[in-house]
């Protein structure tokens, strides 16, 4: 009875080392294949057994190779798994003009079988096919297809399996399946990129490559192997949280246990030196014809620079929140100081020019309305400061309810009309007959929009604002544009747009007011309301921005 991949649960993928998960699945193929066949058969036996354990790792439900080793004149057409219609497989392969690599997501309509747009299974649901190279050479195609489920393959996925057709190739043209078993792991260790460390169930050290070697800096292959089995004084061996792990937890002890992992760390000692190596091991074992466990296999890395720099990176951001968290509460604080006496110079100069006090000289009057318009600009700004610090500090509170978009439009349009009073500008409101009621926090839709007018109003010298809400319902959200015919943006400052404190100067608008803080509250508080902001503009023509919105606030993971 022929030996195939063991059954065994397949790993999460998001910890996966494909690197590691493609050695060790061809070393593990090679054990299957040359322990139970003839030389001739042994290489198609290997690539079956390594497609199952592609399967596991990819979680895909079927797979075809086609393959013509270069060693050999014998052309290998292989399908395993639950999609095994060869004849499906080949037409949506091999249509004139098809290109590989291939990503292929379906059925791309609703209710229309995928078998009348790619020939195939209109159960398989995303399929992805990679050519086998070597060098400049073709040898054939992999692919592999899901079948009824809502996960798609991606690129990314692409170029994963990319690496197992690299390690495919590599045991056809390297691997000659007339040596024993042991003698061509070695050989085909020699020619991986990781460190290789093969053990039997009596602890014996089958193959360590030079790659093994070097990463733990010891040339004997039997202290090699007892170095991760079951002396974890030699190499003074850790976990990542430094740890020391008793024989039983050594990385090879738990393969020869029936344990399978990947991309596991450990830090090690080598041998005369005084700084720690960063190793990244991924483990699995083989079964002998009896389906007992016969050998342990280990793949490792070295991931001391990589260890090195995420560590810099995680002092940098903290470092980097830190600074943001005292900016922060310093705005906060600063603000609030200001706001009391900001408030007392408005409310007494307003009382002034009420003459609650006494009749004012017109030059009195006129100097006390020059500096209760500044000191309510200056209030404005501090309300900015307080608000984008809440935003950023996430202390602000969402008072959700029923919000009629139209009438909140229609309202804060009108005091946009105001600030434009000396100007000749032309406001525009148009609304879809079929806008819905959204649930969302009327005072903070009030205050992104405010801020959206004001600043079209800041920019347009004459001409109009054209304010449109849309309704899409096919997205569940609704959408706002503010169109101006003001002097535009250029393209420099598009990206900082919504930067704090980035102001849009132009020679022909100077003394425009503002701290530039307005569009950085509208970016973080359409967020807030799980809706975003989008902007295009035409220097010397005008802006447009783009709120969306969704229909109800869900709440956030």
């Amino acid at each position: 009875m022929t030996q195939r991949a063991q059954k065994v649960k397949p790993p999460q993928r998001k910890g996966i080392d494909y690197h590691q998960a493609a050695q060790l699945s061809a070393l593990r193929a090679f054990s299957v294949s040359f322990s139970n066949a003839s030389p001739s058969s042994s290489f198609r036996l290997f690539a079956e057994t390594f497609l199952e354990y592609v399967l596991q790792i990819f979680e895909a439900d079927g797979a075809y190779l086609e393959f013509s080793p270069p060693s050999s004149s014998e052309k290998i057409r292989l399908t395993i798994g639950s999609l095994r219609d060869e004849a499906a497989w080949r037409k949506i392969l091999f249509p004139r003009a098809k290109k590989f690599p291939l990503v292929h997501q379906g059925p791309p309509h609703p209710g229309k079988k995928i078998t009348r747009q790619t020939g195939w299974d209109p159960k398989t649901s995303s399929l992805i096919s990679t050519p086998i190279r070597w060098g400049n050479q073709n040898f054939g195609v992999l692919a592999i297809g899901k079948s009824g489920v809502p996960s798609f393959f991606s690129e990314t996925d692409l170029e994963e399996l990319a690496l197992f057709t690299h390690y495919l190739a590599l045991a056809s043209k390297k691997i000659s399946f007339k040596k024993t078993r042991e003698e061509a792991i070695q050989e085909f260790s020699e020619n991986l990129e990781d460190g290789i460390y093969v053990i039997d169930r009596h602890g014996r050290a089958l193959v360590v490559n030079p790659k093994g070697r070097a990463l733990l800096g010891i040339h004997d292959k039997e202290e090699a192997i007892r170095g991760l089995h079951d002396d974890p004084v030699l190499l003074n061996i850790r976990t990542a949280g430094g740890a020391i792990p008793t024989p039983h937890q050594l990385p090879l002890a738990r393969a020869l246990r029936g344990e399978t992992f990947s991309s596991v760390e450990y830090m090690i000692r080598r041998p005369g030196e005084k700084s720690d190596v960063h190793l990244s091991l991924s483990g699995g074992f083989l079964y002998d014809k009896k389906r007992k466990i016969a050998e342990g296999i280990l793949v490792a890395r070295e991931i001391t620079e990589f260890k090195q720099r995420e560590r810099r990176l995680k002092t940098d951001l903290a470092e980097q929140k830190e600074r943001e968290r005292v900016r922060t509460t310093f705005l906060s604080h600063v603000s609030h100081e200001l706001k009391t006496p900001l408030n007392v110079i408005v409310g007494y100069t307003g009382l002034l020019l009420e003459e609650r006090y006494g009749r004012l000289p017109e030059k009195a009057k006129e100097a006390l309305s020059r500096t209760r318009v500044n000191a309510k600009e200056l209030a404005q700004m501090i309300n900015d400061l307080l608000t984008l610090s809440k935003l950023e500090a996430t202390k602000m509170i969402v008072a959700v309810e029923e919000v009629d978009l139209g009438a909140l439009l229609r309202d804060v349009l009108k005091d946009a009309r105001s600030l434009s009073a000396e100007k000749p500008i032309e406001f525009f409101l148009k609304i879809d007959r079929d806008l819905p009621l959204i649930k969302s926090d009327p005072a903070k839709l009030k205050e992104i929009f405010l801020n959206l007018f004001s600043n079209a109003v800041k920019y347009t010298r004459e001409g109009s604002i054209q304010v449109l809400a849309k309704n899409l319902p096919e997205q569940r959200r609704v959408r706002v544009d503010v169109v101006d015919t003001g002097i535009g943006i250029q393209e420099a400052d598009l990206a900082h747009l919504f930067e704090e404190f980035h102001r849009v100067e132009d020679p022909g608008m100077t003394n425009t007011p503002g701290t530039g803080l307005g569009l950085a509250i509208v970016k973080n508080m359409a967020r807030l309301l799980h809706g975003s902001v989008e902007v295009e503009s035409v220097y010397g023509k005008g802006s447009t921005f783009t709120i969306f919105l969704p229909y109800a606030l869900r709440k956030r993971p």
